[in-house]
């Protein structure tokens, strides 16, 4: 609605507000914070979000197999999914095992949304 500027901006506002929740949280421990501030740098990262939205932006035409097409996805938002259940799990004193199987979910659900939202982008056009 504003602009695409206005656009990335907000985006890495918001990224960074992320650090500051983290940092502001009075029950965390200070391991805590820095386990989650590496975890959230890494799936925003250039090996994470950004690379998929790279990706998406400017690969579109190597992304036309299966397998591509999945990794596409699971960078472009499966790894926010991921991110997000793996900073849950750790909080919540999860065991390796069940962090796994959050992983596991959310990258299911990851990609399952952004199926339904490439789709929906589709049929919009």
């Amino acid at each position: 609605q504003y602009s695409e500027s206005v656009a990335l901006l907000a985006a890495i506002s918001l990224m960074n507000r992320a650090y500051g929740v983290i940092a502001a949280c009075a029950t965390l421990t200070d391991a805590q914070k820095v386990d989650l501030s590496a975890l959230l740098a890494r799936v925003i990262g250039a090996a994470g979000l950004c690379a998929g939205q790279y990706s998406d932006l400017y690969e579109k035409d190597y992304y036309c197999q299966t397998s591509e097409t999945e990794q596409m996805h699971f960078l472009k938002t499966g790894i926010l999914f991921i991110g997000a259940a793996q900073a849950g799990a750790r909080v919540a004193g999860a065991s390796a095992e069940d962090e796994e199987r959050m992983r596991q979910y959310a990258h299911c659900l990851g990609l399952a949304f952004q199926l339904k939202d490439d789709l929906s982008d589709e049929l919009l056009t």
